[in-house]
């Protein structure tokens, strides 16, 4: 049984998250990253008899390189980060990853219509 202070504490965690989505800075859409990652290896791994228990190792191990070449530009929006963040991606992840291509189309709606991103 989980105790008060537990929930509360997840409450607030998840409070956070949801005020750093009410921006769109290079650190929320690295968010958004790690998260799709996570999504594709659930999807994946339901699919499998066997799933691997290596990829998604893998995959966050490359976001964090994504996160290192940005990380001057964390707290930025501006579409110049967005792009170095772009690039960042195109250099760790293989083209047409699906993720990768999630987060590049919420990018892209940020920056076309304003469209902040989400974690669904």
């Amino acid at each position: 049984m989980r105790s008060l202070q537990s929930e509360i504490g997840e409450l607030r965690q998840a409070e956070a998250m949801i005020e750093a989505l009410n921006k769109a800075t290079v650190g929320v859409f690295l968010m958004v990253l790690k998260s799709k990652l996570t999504q594709y290896d659930k999807k994946l791994s339901a699919k499998e008899r066997m799933p691997n228990i290596y990829r998604i190792g893998h995959w966050l191990g490359a976001s964090q390189k994504v996160q290192e070449r940005v990380k001057a530009s964390l707290n930025l929006d501006t579409p110049e980060a967005l792009q170095a963040l772009n690039d960042a991606m195109d250099k760790e992840f293989t083209p047409g990853f699906p993720p990768v291509n999630a987060v590049k189309k919420q990018i892209e709606k940020f920056l076309t219509n304003g469209k902040m991103p989400t974690l669904l």
